[in-house]
């Protein structure tokens, strides 16, 4: 049964808990937006990302979730989302909460998208497909960013010398696991030589925790090369990414906010499988070694990590070619 916009007055989408899957969770907001224009939408997310969404004009409201609240502050939250009277709701985490929530219209409770859709963003439209309600992939309106987010990246590069207008590459180096992270030796050469071979200011970005590998990686770098490591916000980022030349980055949030806006994206991949995450812009390249266990997808490498440990600067260097 496919549903009508007249049936769908309240939806809710039940988001993920961590900020690289919340972002590729966003295709499924803009075609439902697109489907139900004149539908009430909320979103319940985890808060390490709310800040992406709560200027977000398509929505009417951000609630947050917190994974580690008490069950009496979970049975709470369900009770409140109860009294909301949603008609329809979206559940990408593949919970309970729809049962709970009481809504007349639900996704599809313990079924998985079929095996031949391998990426994520494919398998979260799945769910609204199998609704009836059409959808269209990944667009560029998919991640809003508030005009004014543009004025303060504006101010904080100034001091810099950089002006969003001119040519830069954005790098980052950090992940929220350390598997998934390239060497900052390969870091290092590889950014010694774009400064030496294209001529372009580099701007490092990361989390706080990132500081010491960009400090490492950047030490005896000569050229225009600024950190901003733990100085921008999740909506700055998307405003540098939107306007660089080419992001360079390993299977990490600045990754997916590259899908969202289409950015020039070189992504380096090791245990992780980039037929599930990797950048979907026809302007990209992934970069990683041909080992008989990657992609592995475990928490613990059982060997030597060589398929990051082994990839060469020259590999990614050859793939920022590509698209330069």
């Amino acid at each position: 049964m496919r549903l009508k916009e007249d049936d769908l007055k309240r939806i809710l989408i039940i988001s993920l808990s961590n900020i690289g899957d919340m972002l590729l969770t966003l295709p499924v907001l803009g075609s439902l937006r697109r489907a139900f224009p004149s539908a009430e939408v909320s979103l319940l997310v985890g808060r390490a990302g709310g800040d992406l969404f709560l200027q977000d004009p398509r929505l009417r409201e951000v609630i947050l979730y917190d994974k580690e609240a008490s069950l009496r502050e979970k049975w709470d939250l369900i009770r409140s989302l109860r009294k909301k009277r949603f008609d329809l709701v979206v559940d990408l985490r593949n919970s309970l909460f729809p049962l709970f929530i009481g809504a007349p219209h639900h996704t599809r409770l313990f079924t998985q998208a079929p095996s031949e859709l391998r990426h994520k963003i494919d398998r979260h439209l799945w769910k609204l497909n199998a609704l009836g309600i059409p959808t269209d992939g990944w667009r560029k309106e998919n991640l809003w960013i508030p005009s004014g987010v543009e004025d303060q990246m504006r101010n904080k590069l100034s001091p810099l010398g950089v002006r969003l207008e001119d040519p830069f590459i954005v790098v980052s180096p950090g992940s929220k696991s350390d598997l998934k992270r390239w060497r900052t030796a390969g870091f290092r050469e590889l950014s010694d030589r774009l400064l030496r071979e294209k001529r372009m200011p580099l701007l490092f970005v990361g989390d706080p925790q990132d500081r010491a590998a960009v400090e490492t990686i950047t030490a005896s770098l000569q050229g225009p090369v600024h950190s901003l490591v733990g100085q921008t916000s999740l909506l700055d980022l998307a405003v540098l990414i939107r306007e660089a030349k080419l992001l360079i980055t390993n299977d990490s949030a600045p990754l997916h906010v590259a899908t969202l806006l289409g950015t020039p994206t070189v992504a380096i991949f090791g245990p992780t499988d980039p037929k599930k995450y990797g950048p979907r812009s026809p302007r990209s390249e992934v970069v990683r070694k041909e080992l008989f266990c990657s992609p592995c997808e475990k928490a613990q490498c059982p060997y030597h990590h060589e398929c990051m440990e082994e990839l060469e600067a020259e590999e990614v260097y050859q793939a920022c070619c590509k698209l330069l």
